[in-house]
């Protein structure tokens, strides 16, 4: 089974690589199957799908990896389009924030004593959320490229799928099969908004939800399953069609349950012990030593913060307390952000995470295509699951997938004014014609 993975994983990684002609669809096709893992993590090594087509973050061309420079290919793509175009005054009100925070943590790394190089190409996650958020840009312009986006994502889903089942096979569910984060929360986000779309009318959707909703359950990222629910909960406060979702979100519930329980009780079996392993109500040093220290490393580096609120550590130093004592990590995004950089990380993670939010939210409050709504889902999402864990502030993957979303949803809230502002316009030019009433001819 692990050289079966082995062979997918590598086959995908390589061939996506390739395709250069259009950067755009191949960056996001890569985030979305693509594990950002190591290779050898502890505890990971024989659990072959939590490392699918990790190969690609590990293939360079001169040096650089080959995934940064298709990215930033597709960046440039969409930077060359917006100043060509004269979007740039549209799309301002995220450009030039996103350009200043990633400019201010440089700024804040470099009186840290870090690389230079290390510091954008590493530890920048404004940069690389600003680069996400330029790619959007790319892949609307692309001919063909939101086409190539959704067959893309179609093939991923398949074959992680398929790794799903290898794996499941041959080792049972006992543990989490991937253990990147991204990949549950991608998928969380495409079976929300398949049901918000209610789009389940065909074999091929329901497939495809149930592709989805697999991923997220064998992923076994209980943060993940939270922020979901989360997500569902601030979609019904914020949508006009509340009953109508929230029947589709029990329906499916309840189908999802019925189907899981009969089918692959092991699942069933392995998700009510990662909840129950929580201890939520006691502390969470019942049964759960990783969730323990998870929270753990939150006290600790929030007094930490407090005692340098102002310039931090920087983003490599090694930090007393805290669990994790390899490098500079704790379980949580903004405190990420603030150790590592002091007020402007803290300030730029919020101000980051709300215009992300608030796009999102106008988003959901129309009828949004299902691109639209994914992404959307998906900045909800991140927020939520950064909580118990640094998902969006150590990683490539994360912000890239983040900046993308961004983009998306910036740029469907800036048609709808648009059209809107536009249909204003034709309306009042009209000609009014005059209405003469019969009686005053007589």
């Amino acid at each position: 089974m692990s050289a079966s993975v082995g062979a997918i994983g590598t086959i995908a990684s390589y061939s996506l690589l390739i395709v250069l002609a259009m950067p755009a669809a191949s960056i996001v096709t890569i985030l979305v199957v693509a594990q950002e893992v190591s290779a050898a993590r502890a505890g990971f090594e024989n659990a072959w799908g939590s490392t699918f087509a990790y190969q690609v973050y590990f293939t360079t061309v001169a040096g650089i990896p080959g995934i940064a420079l298709v990215a930033a290919a597709a960046a440039l793509s969409g930077a060359l389009w917006l100043f060509r175009d004269g979007n740039t005054v549209r799309h301002g009100r995220y450009l030039v924030p996103l350009a200043a925070f990633t400019a201010l943590v440089v700024i804040a790394g470099l009186y840290h004593g870090v690389d230079p190089l290390l510091l954008v190409v590493r530890y920048c996650t404004f940069g690389s959320v600003l680069e996400g958020f330029l790619i959007s840009a790319a892949l609307r312009r692309q001919v063909g490229g939101a086409r190539a986006v959704q067959w893309g994502t179609v093939l991923a889903t398949a074959a992680l799928l398929a790794v799903v089942l290898l794996v499941i096979r041959d080792y049972g569910i006992g543990f989490g099969v991937f253990y990147d984060s991204a990949t549950p929360a991608v998928a969380g986000a495409l079976a929300l908004a398949l049901l918000r779309r209610g789009s389940l009318f065909s074999w091929k959707r329901i497939a495809f939800f149930a592709g989805t909703v697999a991923i997220l359950l064998v992923s076994l990222r209980r943060n993940i399953w939270l922020a979901a629910i989360g997500a569902i909960i601030i979609a019904f406060l914020f949508s006009r069609a509340r009953t109508k979702f929230a029947v589709r979100i029990v329906a499916a519930a309840v189908i999802a349950i019925v189907a899981v329980q009969v089918m692959f009780p092991a699942v069933t079996e392995a998700v009510i012990d990662r909840f129950v392993a929580a201890d939520l109500l006691s502390g969470f040093d019942t049964r759960d030593a990783s969730t323990a220290g998870h929270f753990q490393d939150i006290a600790v580096g929030f007094d930490l913060a407090l005692d340098r609120p102002w310039i931090g550590y920087g983003p490599i130093d090694n930090l007393p307390g805290l669990v994790v004592h390899s490098g500079f990590y704790v379980h949580n995004d903004a405190l990420m952000a603030w150790l590592g950089f002091g007020a402007i990380g803290l300030i730029a993670y919020v101000a980051t995470i709300i215009a992300g939010a608030v796009v999102a939210l106008r988003v959901l409050s129309t009828r949004s295509s299902l691109v639209d709504a994914t992404a959307a889902f998906f900045l909800l999402i991140t927020p939520l699951a950064g909580i118990s864990a640094a998902f969006l502030m150590s990683s490539y993957r994360w912000p890239l997938l983040y900046g993308i979303c961004l983009g998306i949803c910036a740029a469907s809230t800036s048609n709808r004014v648009r059209q809107e502002r536009a249909l204003t316009r034709a309306r009042a030019s009209e000609p009014r014609v005059a209405v003469v009433s019969s009686s005053s001819h007589e």
